[in-house]
């Protein structure tokens, strides 16, 4: 499992500190620091050639292009369709959506077919808003909980 930790640092050291000294004292209270967030990357082929890549936490614009570097890498060593489990992706923005579009996109460039598998219902609900969901055929079987308004 690959294991992403991305941490907010304040990078402006010019504001006043809390003594409310000069431009170059250095602020660092605990609340100018984000908390990590993590992204979990698995994947597993198996010998027909068929794989399935594992994303867990959450797909925005801090873990997007690891995600998808990674699920790249899946789809070029499969021989097969690849299914992408979203199970355990617990956020998605928009740069985490435009990152499943292009996975998509590459699979089909490759020749395989690519799914997903077990998104939870508020990432079916944004993509089919922003009609991502045309992309996965998948996700207009009955299986996925109806979302439309």
């Amino acid at each position: 499992m690959v294991l992403v930790q991305v941490q907010h640092v304040d990078q402006d050291h010019r504001a006043a500190g809390p003594t409310g000294a000069g431009k170059n004292e250095a602020r660092t209270p605990a609340s100018d620091y984000a908390p990590a967030i993590s992204l979990g990357l698995t994947h597993r082929i198996y010998p027909d050639g068929q794989a399935v890549a594992v994303i867990s936490g959450e797909l925005d614009a801090a873990t997007a292009d690891r995600a998808q570097e990674y699920v790249r890498q899946v789809i070029d060593r499969s021989r097969g369709p690849v299914r992408v489990d979203l199970a355990g992706v617990s956020f998605c923005d928009a740069r985490g959506l435009r990152t499943l579009v292009g996975v998509a996109a590459y699979a089909r460039a490759a020749g395989r077919r690519l799914s997903l598998v077990a998104p939870r219902p508020a990432i079916v609900k944004i993509m089919r808003i922003t009609g991502v969901d045309a992309n996965f055929p998948e996700l207009a079987q009955p299986s996925f909980p109806s979302t439309r308004l």
